[in-house]
Order: structure tokens, then C-alpha cells, then sequence
């Protein structure tokens, strides 16, 4: 892989990342401090759009299974999303779809950043906000048994239509996506998501000089994106790689490390060891 600011023709940021792992966040911070154009699609008419198909699709029966209005949302979603496959490299929770990637010239111009998160946290804030999720689950299990139901992929996760197992393979489909994108391609930055809330200003170091540019003065926002009034300080004292296991018991951790390959979790820098 080639330094990003070698030849000083990085022009364009991709951002690959998760949910729950603080994508939105870390977009926003680069948006607002960094100039360079983000590859994203825009949703500017989109939502009244979104909403309209929905409600055509699934009148009346929404209000009597409000689960069989969040499956159609999903696939009217991955209907309006797919031309962004090709225009935009996918939607930012997507796995990276490499070959479509290397085979673009634009990527010799693009740096791809992917934030992750510790696996564990990941499942934990997946368990809490299960976003895009079209698996009935009710009662609302328990984390043990959470980690233990099948988890669907929307299509626009591109890593195929088969039910998953566990929600643990969700991060180790979209892990295995982005180890091929960090090795493959021109210009590439990992971010882990416990470092970027405990060192703002260090990971916008990292960001500006992958991309070419001056360090600064960064702008810091002290906000939530998920609405919460939680600061980045507060984030930093929650994601201590040092908890990462709490709340699992013994027997969740051997069902995990059974699910996520040991050299696949420890080449982002994490152990499911407590």
C-alpha cells in the first residue's frame, strides 16, 4: 500500500464502518474540519420518497405488524440504494465491494477509511440498537441469547441474502470486507473507533495527513449523533478496551472466539480476551 500523501492526488474520502460503530460521528468531524470531497449519497428528497413507497406498500397492515413495515422499509431501502453500488462504492455499513473498487480508476484518488469497533462493544451497542435488524425477536431476549439468534442481512450490506447465524458473523463477514480493502487498496486508513473517542484531535492527525493536508486547529462537537446527551468524553470512559468483555459471560466468550477467527480480530488490534 502506497503513502496517501505521497503524490498529493488523494481528492476524495470513502468511509466504510459498522453500524453503531460511530461512522456518522467520525463523518461528520472529518466533514467539518478536513476539505475533501466525501463520497456519500445524498439524501435530499429521498426520505418523503422512502416513505411514500412504504406506506404503498404496506397500508394498513403497518399499524397491526409494525414489524412487517420495518422488512419493507429495508427492502424499498436497498431498492433506492443499489445504483450507489456502482457511483458511490455502497452504502457506508456495506462491505466493501472490492473488485468493483480496484477496478475504478477513481480509486487511485480515494482514500477509504474504516472505523471499527471491539468486537464485543459492537455487539453489545447491536444488542442496544439493533438498527436494520428484520428478525422478529420477541420477548426481547438477553445479550447471551441476542448473540445466539439468527441475524438477515439487508441486501445492501453486500455480503449476500443467506440468514446468518449469529450477529457475531455479521462482524466477521464485514471484518474479512475490510482486511481485503485495507491491504488492496491505493490509499487506505484504519480508525478504530475506541481511539477516535479518546484522542479526537490525534485521529484527525491521522486522517489529514493520510489525505495530504495541514494539521490544525480541529472543531470538536461535544455531542451524541444517537440523540443521547453523551459527550465524547463520556464515550471515551465507556469504550475502554479494558471492559470490553464485561457483561459476557465465559460461556458467550468461547461461543464468540468459535465465530470470529482469532487472526482476523487481532489484525484491528483487539482480543476477545478479557
Amino acid at each position: 500500500m502506497t503513502d496517501p500523501a505521497a503524490d498529493g492526488r488523494v481528492a476524495a474520502l470513502k468511509l466504510y464502518g459498522e453500524r453503531t460503530t460511530g461512522t456518522r460521528a467520525l463523518s461528520e468531524a472529518i466533514g467539518a474540519n478536513v476539505e475533501v470531497a466525501m463520497m456519500r449519497p445524498s439524501a435530499r428528497g429521498r426520505i418523503a420518497t422512502l416513505d411514500a413507497a412504504v406506506a404503498e406498500r404496506t397500508g394498513p397492515m403497518a399499524r397491526i405488524f409494525p414489524h412487517l413495515r420495518q422488512r419493507i422499509r429495508e427492502g424499498v431501502v436497498d431498492e433506492t440504494s443499489r445504483p450507489f453500488v456502482a457511483t458511490g462504492f455502497g452504502w457506508k455499513h456495506a462491505a466493501p465491494p472490492v473488485e468493483i473498487i480496484l477496478a475504478d480508476p477513481r480509486a487511485a484518488t480515494t482514500l477509504f477509511v474504516v472505523v471499527t469497533k471491539h468486537p464485543l462493544f459492537f455487539l453489545k451497542s447491536l444488542y442496544r440498537r439493533p438498527h436494520h435488524d428484520v428478525v422478529l425477536r420477541w420477548p426481547k431476549p438477553s445479550l447471551s441469547r441476542f448473540l445466539r439468534q439468527p441475524w438477515q442481512p439487508v441486501e445492501r450490506d453486500l455480503i449476500g441474502p443467506e440468514r446468518l447465524a449469529s450477529p457475531a458473523d455479521l462482524w466477521t463477514a464485514k471484518a474479512r470486507a475490510y482486511r481485503a480493502l485495507l491491504d488492496a487498496a491505493p490509499h487506505a486508513l484504519h480508525v478504530r473507533y475506541e481511539d477516535f473517542v479518546a484522542d479526537y484531535g490525534g485521529t484527525l492527525d491521522r486522517v489529514a495527513k493520510a489525505l495530504g493536508r495541514p494539521r490544525a486547529a480541529w472543531t470538536r462537537p461535544d455531542l451524541s449523533t444517537k440523540g443521547d446527551p453523551l459527550g465524547f468524553a463520556d464515550y471515551a470512559g465507556r469504550y475502554r478496551l479494558s471492559e470490553a468483555a464485561r457483561g459476557f459471560s465465559a460461556s458467550d466468550l468461547r461461543f464468540l472466539a468459535a465465530r470470529m477467527p482469532e487472526e482476523l480480530v487481532h489484525s484491528f488490534g483487539y482480543r476477545l480476551e478479557p
